[in-house]
């Protein structure tokens, strides 16, 4: 690490003495605090502040400098100097919340300095508070309506605005106002609605009539209450007047018939808690599985329409009733790829996520059958990185053989194993946080010795609500991606998942922006860091889909715009869609078709199993838009054609058809070395020819089979044809210059 050298500025030098310690100071604020700046170095900060022509405004600087200090960079003298170190200390700012100097001070640097220290004259942590987990399960705790004003108010709002979040959150905390049952977020919760679940909350529509409540005066009026005030005391009545005397009483006449008792009005029907619309609406989503609240909610609210009230009037008990976890601490995966064969040549990515809780609790039960043919990708979801950068949550990963059963399986049928690790608190993680979690990462995924993965996903929770967190992405996918290379010689692929929940995009807001350099590299040449950003795509998707692309449309330019289209990989779940199609599954086949022309591929939560209802559907779909065909490669496209069994087989036993051509072609040469010196051998040969012939045919059946089917064998199929053809006019050539040499025969 370099240390700084700690340069104060004086205007009172003389000219060699600034211009030497100027340019002292130009080389270490490059490392200052001892890393290295990636968007904010230190001659960008100096042309901002000349384009923003305020070098000179010593009123504005010194403002600006104040409220530089109240931030946390100190400063020895508030002279209205732009020197070496305001521009450190302008340089930290802007990497520290992620200020774009390109144009950010043109358009007000000191405005933002303002509007930070503002917060932080009241709320000196107020930024390690919004990005605590305490914070973030605060937030969790509010209604949907409530989450949405709040993370608004966290990304844009004003400085009064945020600092009344914070009294609200404060005074919540500290008096226990907080609703009860913290959700807590991580790989192994999710949102889930199961038919008895839902059974339950049907059950809520006629509630049982509540007993009529007797009333008790006091409760309306308290006697404490009563005015007993005389000017206000209601008049005595007047004392009655003396009675006459009573005359003779009249024959009885006959008594009236009683006059008929009123009919009790039937009491009012108690209103459902529960409509029935919304319980059509939630069987639609039955045993759909959704990673996150805000796809739950959206799920939700898309099949409900414009009226959403059913729901909001009973957010409560349903959110409580779908919130599932954690998966089991032991369990057992087994996977096995059925009769699918191997993974088609795609025109895209096709990833799939298996979460943790679709483990097998008991350990003799069937292998789960997944159709590998159609997922060039798997990823293992269910590890956590904690706010130490430490690994958490492994158990399962690690029990027993589950990490090399999922691995080997994944790699026979020629997908990709991927495994993802969860983080919720990446917001709090420093300069040594992120380089103890990078290590972490590596120390995990080469613990297993006996299969190796081929990628990472790191899911960075909650990246749209922390902007100001994003920036150590950056930092944390470069440093990644260096030890990824240096582990081993085989490329291994570093995927993002983020979330960015289009349908709530505000104006002017930037998000995949704000970690180009992750996404693209430093520089115009570099190789990328990141293969992929994985993101899940909200309902209804004809919609979120559309958005999503305007996001890249509207912060990439040219070649930029095109790269990050081709990283891009929206995430649905197979089921659950809202049929907005005429016909089931349309809306599912449209946006199979929109990801293939407009982004790399499609993910799948969860992975489709061969078991499911709708497998063949799926399967059917994806192939129709995602399948590669060979039309160039006669065998391999005559082959799916009319032997669709014999790649299914062979692909995934090619490791036995690579031993056994290997076996057949070792026999054949050293028959003819040690023929080509015993003359009885050779007779052999022409006494068993019909057993040479036999084996031939089956050194050229395998070849031909591996030619077709065998992954590593087909992409050097043309340096295979180009060597069997020299081989064939070696061999011809060798038997014709023999024969010459021989003469003719008497």
């Amino acid at each position: 690490m370099n240390r700084v050298i700690p340069v104060n500025y004086s205007g009172f030098m003389n000219g060699a003495l600034l211009l030497f310690v100027f340019s002292v100071a130009t080389f270490f604020s490059t490392f200052y605090s001892g890393h290295v700046y990636g968007a904010c170095q230190l001659p960008e900060v100096k042309a901002g502040f000349n384009k923003a022509s305020i070098i000179d405004d010593r009123a504005r600087i010194m403002s600006m400098q104040k409220n530089l200090v109240v931030l946390g960079y100190p400063l020895v003298m508030i002279d209205g100097i732009v020197g070496p170190e305001t521009l450190g200390a302008t340089t930290r700012f802007c990497d520290d919340y992620g200020f774009d100097i390109g144009t950010g001070l043109a358009q007000g640097l000191d405005k933002a300095l303002l509007h930070y220290s503002t917060i932080a004259r009241v709320y000196p942590a107020w930024r390690s508070t919004l990005l605590s987990g305490d914070f973030a399960e605060w937030i969790n705790q509010q209604s949907v309506e409530r989450q949405v004003v709040i993370n608004k108010v966290k990304r844009s709002g004003t400085a009064e605005q945020i600092m009344t979040l914070l009294e609200q959150y404060s005074k919540q905390q500290g008096h226990g106002a907080t609703q009860s049952g913290s959700v807590k977020r991580g790989p192994n919760y999710y949102y889930l609605l199961t038919a008895a679940d839902v059974d339950e909350l049907e059950g809520l529509l006629r509630p049982l009539p509540t007993p009529p409540k007797k009333i008790v005066v006091d409760e309306i009026m308290p006697s404490e209450s009563v005015n007993h005030d005389a000017d206000s005391a209601p008049a005595p009545a007047p004392a009655p007047a003396p009675a006459p005397a009573p005359a003779p009483a009249p024959a009885p006449a006959p008594a009236p018939a009683p006059a008929p008792e009123p009919e009790p009005e039937p009491e009012p029907e108690p209103e459902p808690l529960i409509s029935e619309q919304l319980i059509k609406e939630l069987r639609a989503i039955q045993d759909t599985i959704y990673p996150t609240k805000s796809l739950f909610v959206n799920a939700i609210a898309t099949r409900l329409g414009n009226d959403a009230s059913p729901y909001l009037d009973n957010q409560s008990v349903i959110e409580a009733k779908a919130y599932k976890g954690p998966a089991p601490t032991v369990g057992y995966i087994a996977l096995d790829g059925s009769d699918c064969g191997c993974v088609r040549t795609m025109s895209g990515i096709t990833y799939g996520f298996y979460p943790a809780w679709m483990v097998s609790l008991d350990e003799n039960a069937a292998a789960q059958l997944i159709d590998f043919s159609t997922l060039s990708r798997i990823g293992y979801y269910g590890v956590s990185l904690d706010e130490k950068g430490a690994v958490v949550g492994s158990e399962l990963w690690d029990a027993g053989d589950n990490a090399t059963n999922f691995i080997a399986t994944a790699q026979k049928y020629g997908t990709k194993a991927d495994l993802v690790f969860f983080s919720d608190r990446w917001q709090q993680w420093s300069d040594t946080t992120i380089e103890d979690a990078q290590l972490a990462i590596i120390q995990k995924i080469t613990a297993q010795t006996s299969a190796r993965l081929d990628g990472v996903t790191i899911y960075f929770d909650g990246f749209r609500d922390y902007k100001f967190a994003r920036i150590k992405i950056n930092k944390f996918v470069k440093g990644l991606n260096e030890k990824l290379g240096e582990i081993s010689s085989n490329a291994i692929a570093l995927n993002l998942m983020i979330d960015l929940e289009p349908s709530s995009l505000n104006s002017n807001e930037t998000l995949l922006s704000d970690i180009k350099t992750a996404i693209l590299g430093e520089n115009e040449n570099d190789v990328p860091y990141v293969d992929s950003i994985i993101t899940f795509l909200e309902q209804p998707t004809t919609d979120t889909k559309k958005l999503l692309r305007a996001i890249i449309e509207d912060e990439f330019k040219g070649i930029d715009r095109r790269n990050v289209f081709r990283k891009i990989i929206p995430v649905l779940t197979p089921s659950g869609h809202y049929p907005i199609a005429t016909e089931a599954h349309d809306q599912f086949y449209d946006d199979l078709v929109y990801f293939q022309d407009n982004f790399a591929g499609i993910g799948f939560w969860p992975l489709p199993l061969a078991t499911d209802t709708d497998s063949e559907m799926v399967k059917e779909k994806i192939i129709e838009v995602f399948y590669k065909s060979e039309d160039d490669d006669f065998l391999k496209e005559n082959a799916d054609k009319y032997l669709p069994q014999l790649c299914q087989f062979s692909c995934p036993n090619r490791l036995y058809f690579r031993i056994a051509f290997g076996v057949l072609v070792g026999l054949f040469m050293l028959y003819g070395v040690v023929a080509f010196w015993n003359y009885s051998l050779r007779r052999q040969f022409s006494k068993k020819i019909k057993y040479f012939s036999l084996a031939a045919l089956l050194l050229v059946a395998i070849f031909l089979m591996s030619l077709v089917c065998d992954p590593y064998w087909s992409m050097r199929a043309d340096n295979l044809a180009l060597g069997l053809l020299f081989f064939v006019v070696a061999f011809v050539l060798w038997r014709y210059i023999s024969r010459m040499k021989q003469g003719p025969l008497p």
